[in-house]
């Protein structure tokens, strides 16, 4: 059986390290790359790991040139979503930078499968609690979200002179931890009544505040 290899940028991060473990219960060998290495899979058959930045352009050309992938997931980004500063100018052209540098560089590279991860806060802002469908608006309003936007497109743009590669873009909602309780609450509220909701992901576009209101209850304990 051949095993195929997966580089998976920002393969560390929150998302990034579950992406890895997944892809590693499914047999395939994985090489993970990001700031630094968070232990969840450290150990674990088929995995390793390379620490560098995002805008290491070198230490990722090696990576290409010494390992033969199959598929790309590329999670990494130069700054998180909405949970940290305003993303400014320079972070979002170096991110636009990065990211053209690991499209055209995997694009040629001969590999199967690209997956792309995005935000779906790219998504017109929603005005009820509808959920946010495919065929929404799209109209991103922090940078952030036009950062991602430009990233999707380049991708698409890439993608037309390597048509015999399949292309994925993956739409994420924003992921909350505890650290980051406030800012979900404050996501979440209705500001005509004080309820609280999950609204436009999915789904998930409907009434949700008694277990929002234990959960967030809980991390306040």
């Amino acid at each position: 059986m051949i095993v195929e290899k997966v580089l998976v940028t920002g393969g560390c991060g929150l998302i990034g390290r579950h992406i890895c473990s997944g892809l590693l219960k499914k047999g395939y060998e994985v090489i993970a790359v990001d700031i630094e290495e968070s232990g969840y899979n450290v150990g674990k058959l088929h995995y390793s790991s390379v620490e560098c930045s995002p805008t290491d352009k070198n230490t990722i050309a090696e990576l290409f040139e010494q390992n033969k992938f199959d598929i790309v997931i590329h999670a990494a980004c130069t700054v998180d979503n909405d949970m940290g500063p305003i993303v400014t100018e320079k972070q979002m052209s170096d991110s636009a930078s990065v990211d053209k540098f690991i499209f055209r560089y995997a694009m040629t590279e001969n590999i199967k499968k690209f997956v792309m991860l995005s935000t779906d806060q790219v998504y017109q802002f929603p005005k009820t609690r509808e959920p946010i469908r495919e065929d929404s608006d799209l109209k991103p309003i922090s940078n952030y979200a036009v950062m991602k936007y430009k990233s999707e497109k380049a991708m698409v743009s890439e993608m037309q002179h390597h048509k015999e590669i399949i292309a994925c873009i993956a739409r994420f909602s924003p992921v909350y931890t505890l650290n980051f309780t406030e800012n979900l609450v404050s996501k979440i509220t209705d500001p005509k009544d004080g309820t609280l909701f999950v609204y436009g992901q999915g789904q998930y576009g409907f009434q949700f505040s008694a277990f929002i209101t234990l959960w967030t209850s809980y991390c306040a304990s």
